[in-house]
């Protein structure tokens, strides 16, 4: 079963490799909160709809427990999945039942019930996941 927010659905956990295009991260980063979970971060990214100039996020991703992230096309560099025990260790700062990243690694969501128009360039394919156990 593949869990959805807001018309996002979760894709796992992902590795924020370093060198990314955003001060060093592969996505642009949206705020900090220390009420964090991924429905607000997801709900934040879904206003930008509205705002001026409007901004369509695909991708919405959660980290350090308190960071909400966003791009609108596949995060750049490709990010690896993990998976293991060290794999998305932080509690959400707003649920700590509900995983919010770690360390250089955050909770991936993708938008599927959003119409996209236009073309897509720069997209990457799903490799395996990568383990984080030692």
């Amino acid at each position: 079963t593949i869990s959805a927010i807001r018309g996002f659905a979760s894709l796992g956990c992902y590795n924020d490799p370093a060198g990314g295009p955003y001060q060093g991260h592969n996505m642009p980063k949206l705020f900090s909160n220390n009420s964090m979970t991924p429905d607000l971060c997801i709900s934040s990214a879904l206003a930008r709809r509205s705002a001026n100039p409007a901004t369509t996020f695909l991708f919405a991703g959660v980290e350090y427990g308190r960071e909400c992230y966003a791009a609108t096309r596949a995060p750049t560099p490709q990010p690896a999945s993990l998976v293991g025990p060290k794999a998305c260790t932080i509690p959400c700062k707003g649920d700590p039942s509900v995983s919010c990243g770690a360390g250089k690694m955050y909770n991936l969501y993708f938008a599927t019930s959003v119409t996209i128009t236009g073309t897509a360039t720069n997209q990457w394919s799903s490799a395996g996941p990568v383990s984080t156990a030692p």
